[in-house]
């Protein structure tokens, strides 16, 4: 289901009711199994489990920060410099402000001929922008010459501070001095062209999937969670593993502070009799509690625990417990 808006998504913005209604049928869906009311059966809320496997979530597609992702792939399509037969890349494109933020603080430019470098909007400068070095000489710039002046021919003959009008602060001369002793550092190649870089790829280039990782960067990694879904037991199992994880399963018995304890049901609430006719113990809800011990928010911990010997048998213990319990 969320697979199906993609392709729209890629040519325009999805208004957020089309995207409040596609989740709210996919958190029905994976909560109740049917198109009725979750009403009280959302274990985590949905932001949670629309993020990556590595950062705590199931994996699931978040359409906001796709679109994002997808906006992002036309700025770059736009401003690359590989293929000169688009002629639309000469049109403004209309995208959200934070698709703009995240172009700007993803990318910088390697300087080689300075034809497709702007002078004052792009990251040329050692990964800066003539903004971030002397913001107090923009506001003396044309708008204009700001959006159109190219890196060669701002330095042809120092065309760039002709373009400095009106009163200079002190705190514009300090960067305007500042400003020109870096750029003296620059050297023009003619004969190579500019290069666009995407920071978030080790080859430099841009991918949708890359912009939509970017997005969660800062976030908290848990290397623990591989043993989860790394393992090749059924997918209910890997995601009643992952709600125990979480602490959101109902036979979880353990404190919000301190230790964990997971607790699995190895027994079911019933009373019958083997195929020889001896009667089997009453399985009346037995609980088995397996305290592990580590920290309850330490992922290192947590992994050095899991990977030794005491944790993986408890570990395959929980998933027997899960398995007939099923």
């Amino acid at each position: 289901m969320l697979a199906v808006p993609i392709y729209a998504m890629m040519a325009n913005a999805l208004p957020p009711w089309a995207r409040r209604e596609i989740v709210a049928i996919c958190r029905r869906f994976f909560w109740a199994g049917a198109d009725q009311s979750v009403r009280g059966k959302c274990a985590v809320n949905w932001p949670a489990v629309a993020r990556p496997f590595e950062l705590g979530g199931l994996g699931v597609l978040d359409l906001r920060l796709m679109g994002y992702a997808l906006q992002t792939r036309w700025l770059w399509l736009q401003r690359c410099t590989g293929d000169t037969n688009r002629e639309w890349s000469a049109l403004p494109l209309s995208v959200a402000p934070e698709v703009r933020c995240l172009f700007d603080a993803s990318t910088h430019w390697v300087i080689g001929n300075g034809e497709s470098t702007l002078f004052w909007a792009d990251k040329w400068i050692d990964g800066n922008s003539v903004g971030d070095l002397a913001p107090a000489l923009l506001p003396l710039v044309a708008k204009r010459t700001r959006s159109r002046q190219s890196v060669a021919c701002g330095l042809a003959g120092g065309q760039w501070i002709r373009e400095l009008t009106g009163a200079l602060s002190v705190q514009a001369i300090v960067q305007y001095l500042h400003l020109w002793v870096r750029v003296q550092e620059m050297s023009l190649q003619p004969s190579v062209q500019d290069r666009l870089v995407w920071r978030w790829s080790q080859n430099g280039e841009f991918s949708v999937r890359s912009a939509y990782l970017a997005m969660h960067a800062g976030s908290l990694s848990f290397p623990e969670l591989s043993l989860i879904w790394k393992t090749w037991a059924p997918l209910r199992v890997k995601i009643f593993l992952w709600l125990a994880w979480r602490r959101r399963h109902w036979i979880i018995m353990g404190s919000r502070q301190g230790w964990n304890v997971f607790s699995a049901t190895l027994l079911k609430s019933q009373a019958t009799t083997s195929s020889s006719g001896a009667p089997l113990p009453e399985r009346c809800g037995t609980w088995c509690s397996f305290p592990l011990g580590f920290p309850a928010h330490h992922p290192t911990a947590v992994m050095e625990f899991l990977t030794g010997g005491k944790g993986s048998v408890i570990f395959g213990l929980v998933i027997f417990g899960v398995v007939i319990s099923l």
